[in-house]
């Protein structure tokens, strides 16, 4: 059935539905500011936790253990870069280091808590440090 409308009908709908869209984009921006809130107290709380381990200045520049931290990606990036950069490796033969770096890769296939055990005495000592 089709219904005619008057011209103040159809102003009166169309000014419906802008009130609708208004309150729509309204609603909308409220979502994204508190998403933006949220969002914003994480990346305070990650600055603030960068900034202890010396990996930002208090500029928030990045410093050379950010940008060695930001080149690791197998493992756990901060704890690696804590390694590398306090001289860690400097005293294992070429064959030791790669031992120690196979415990801190991750293995997301490997789902059982598999404690390490190494046949070295030596590479047993560095990785109960």
């Amino acid at each position: 059935m089709l219904t005619t409308l008057t011209v103040e009908d159809a102003i009166k709908e169309y000014d419906k539905k802008m009130k609708l869209e208004k309150s729509i984009r309204y609603l909308a921006t409220q979502i994204e500011t508190g998403q933006k809130m949220v969002l914003q107290d994480d990346l305070k709380s990650m600055k603030r936790a960068m900034r202890r381990l010396n990996i930002l200045s208090k500029d928030d520049i990045i410093e050379l253990k950010g940008r060695v931290a930001g080149c690791i990606s197998s493992c756990d990036e901060v704890l690696m870069t804590e390694l590398v950069l306090s001289g860690f490796f400097n005293d294992m033969t070429a064959a030791e280091i790669p031992a120690i770096l196979s415990a801190v890769i991750n293995d997301e296939g490997n789902t059982k808590n598999q404690k390490f055990s190494f046949k070295n005495e030596r590479l047993t000592a560095y990785y109960e440090q």
